[in-house]
């Protein structure tokens, strides 16, 4: 069975208005969301270990969808 997509949002508005699109930024992690948007309030010697941190974690993220590929 093949329906519009006028049709399926049509649906998805009345069965389903509680699910929405993420927004671009939205999906980020507490942890990405705390650096990206602090970070130009770290003091000189926060920086780097911060820096450090959200590298470590940033390489951590890449390699979780490769977690549940399978």
């Amino acid at each position: 069975m093949h329906i519009s997509v006028k049709t399926f949002r049509k649906i998805w508005k009345i069965y389903l208005p509680e699910i929405k699109f993420l927004t671009p930024r939205s999906d980020l992690c507490h942890i990405c969301k705390e650096h990206r948007f602090n970070a130009k309030y770290w003091t000189i010697e926060e920086k780097e270990m911060k820096i450090r941190e959200w590298n470590n974690h940033i390489t951590w993220a890449m390699k979780e969808p490769e977690y549940y590929r399978y």
